[in-house]
């Protein structure tokens, strides 16, 4: 990994950090968003259902993916 992809990946961990840590705690649903967002980072394609480690329906899964790569209706 070059050193600008590893500033990218700062970058981006420090701006979920901002977001996630607004009311104080991370969620599962915002941990998985993160690894979302770094495996897209890196160009990792992930290869697991999302709502099922989450507890939801099979469907909400099988829905159109955001920009970090997981679907907005996986949001309680």
């Amino acid at each position: 990994m070059n050193f600008f992809k590893m500033l990218a990946l700062i970058g981006l961990i420090s701006s979920w950090m901002k977001k996630a840590l607004e009311d104080g705690k991370i969620t599962l649903e915002e941990a998985l968003n993160l690894i979302g967002l770094i495996s897209k980072e890196l160009g990792l394609k992930l290869d697991f259902d999302a709502a099922a480690v989450l507890g939801k329906p099979a469907e909400e899964a099988a829905t159109p993916l955001d920009e970090s790569g997981w679907s907005r209706k996986l949001s309680p």
